[in-house]
């Protein structure tokens, strides 16, 4: 869905077709369940080269940590510099990623130019106007990067509490006032995104007012099981070690400094790993190599700001063990990066022959909608097996629109729909469906309710 986002807005600006799961959309813009900064920033500068090309992604991918790393060089030592390098091409998560189409190595770059900010707060700044710059920049910077992954509005109780002096009182007001923010965060990402299915939800909260613990106890049993499953889950649950691990000698580094020093860089990495970190095996739907994975961004903000502001001789003490415990694994990373890298670039499955032969069939009938006045019209539905295939061969103005069972179960007002028999027998039960091409994905139907041609079931003359 990354590449698939970036290659409409190439080909069609925000004129592109609708993006979701079951018809749901976003409320400001036609993207997915990750926001508008990924396909805007890629497809945007696809545009520049002339078009979407799928190598691109891992292109701009190392341009924006090479450019990040630049930015910080500024900063650091050449042997801290060549450390966190170090680390982020011997990490799991970071080799995996880098070299892929997912959104990670922007948000690498994104946490070591938050690093930089915070490393601000440890400055000895002039009182007065530079510090009201330093406080308010850094909450506009949370702000931004909160646009590109809401885990980011997780700073913002840290940001606000390194404004004050730190007194106990200033921790009530950052809570509030950050929460606050943080909130506000979310709900100005979740504007730009189609809404993601997660186990949480309002239901969760009344059930928790009413004495009910178990919405929250059995995922997190459930997760927690997982995690420490290290038959099925071991590379995770080590990285997740390290990265925590790490985390807990970064807020180390204190040790001796004056107190200011200590309560500031205990409170950004707790709000920066720890807090994501329990929220995520408390409600989300799994753990292990998707939590590794978003985490992973997260960590290399400790990291680094330990390695901007940690005193002489002290970074080593966080380098160390962490890239240690990245040695200690690499054997296990290298055969990870094997099984979710080698698809990308050796088609030994040969996807491109089935998109080849997908997308001539697709393109044969969409196109007479691609410049179709209403976004709908160039929306696709997609139901049945490797569902991926589709996404890849449909023409690049169409935006696509996931779909299980149930939704088919409910009219919808995407133009088209490619169905496998079982996603047929349940959409025609509401929607008048007129297929146009028989493809190996199944066959693609038109929707003649989205065209005028008919009315929905049920509906009044």
């Amino acid at each position: 869905m990354y590449i698939r986002e970036a290659k409409t807005f190439a080909a069609a600006g925000f004129d592109g077709g609708y993006y979701g799961l079951n018809g749901q959309t976003a409320k400001v813009g036609r993207f997915g369940p990750h926001g508008a900064a990924y396909p805007i920033l890629y497809g945007g500068l696809a545009r520049l080269f002339g078009g979407w090309q799928d190598w691109l992604a891992p292109v701009f991918n190392l341009g924006f940590v090479s450019l990040a790393l630049l930015i910080l060089g500024r900063r650091l030592s050449l042997s801290r510099l060549a450390g966190i390098v170090a680390f982020i091409v011997t990490f799991s998560s970071s080799m995996i990623y880098l070299p892929l189409s997912y959104q990670e190595a922007l948000q690498y770059a994104v946490a070591m130019v938050l690093a930089l900010v915070f490393s601000l707060f440890f400055n000895r700044l002039e009182k007065g106007s530079s510090a009201r710059w330093r406080n308010w920049g850094a909450l506009g910077v949370v702000l931004l990067a909160s646009l590109t992954r809401p885990t980011w509005a997780v700073l913002f109780p840290a940001a606000v509490y390194c404004g004050t002096p730190g007194r106990r009182r200033d921790i009530l007001y950052a809570a509030v006032l950050g929460g606050g923010l943080l909130f506000f965060a979310y709900a100005l990402f979740a504007m730009t995104a189609t809404p993601w299915n997660v186990p949480t939800g309002p239901g969760v909260l009344i059930a928790l007012l009413h004495g009910d613990l178990d919405p929250l106890i059995s995922p997190l049993v459930a997760n927690m099981t997982s995690l420490l499953d290290f038959t099925n889950n071991a590379n995770s649950t080590l990285g997740l070690a390290i990265m925590l691990g790490g985390t807990l000698l970064a807020m180390a580094i204190g040790k001796g400094m004056e107190s200011e020093f200590q309560r500031r860089n205990v409170a950004i990495h707790l709000c920066n790993m720890f807090f994501p970190v329990a929220i995520y095996i408390a409600i989300y739907a799994g753990t292990g190599n998707q939590l590794n994975r978003l985490i992973s961004a997260h960590f290399l903000l400790s990291l680094t700001l330990a390695m901007l502001v940690a005193p002489r001789r002290a970074g080593r003490l966080v380098l160390g063990p962490v890239l240690a415990g990245c040695l200690a694994m690499l054997p296990a990373t290298l055969a990870s990066y094997t099984a979710y890298v080698r698809p990308a670039y050796d088609d030994y499955l040969g996807w491109r022959d089935r998109i080849d032969g997908l997308g001539p069939d697709l393109s044969r009938v969409l196109q007479v909608a691609a410049n179709a006045p209403s976004p709908w019209l160039r929306t696709l539905i997609v139901y049945g097996d490797d569902a991926a295939l589709a996404y890849l061969a449909a023409p690049a103005e169409f935006g696509i629109q996931g779909y299980d069972l149930r939704g088919l179960e409910t009219p919808f007002r995407a133009g088209f729909a490619l169905l496998d028999p079982a996603g047929y027998a349940a959409a025609s039960q509401k929607m008048p469906l007129t297929p146009l091409a028989k493809t190996p994905h199944g066959v693609l139907y038109r929707n003649d309710v989205a065209f005028g041609f008919a009315a929905a079931a049920g509906a009044q003359p």
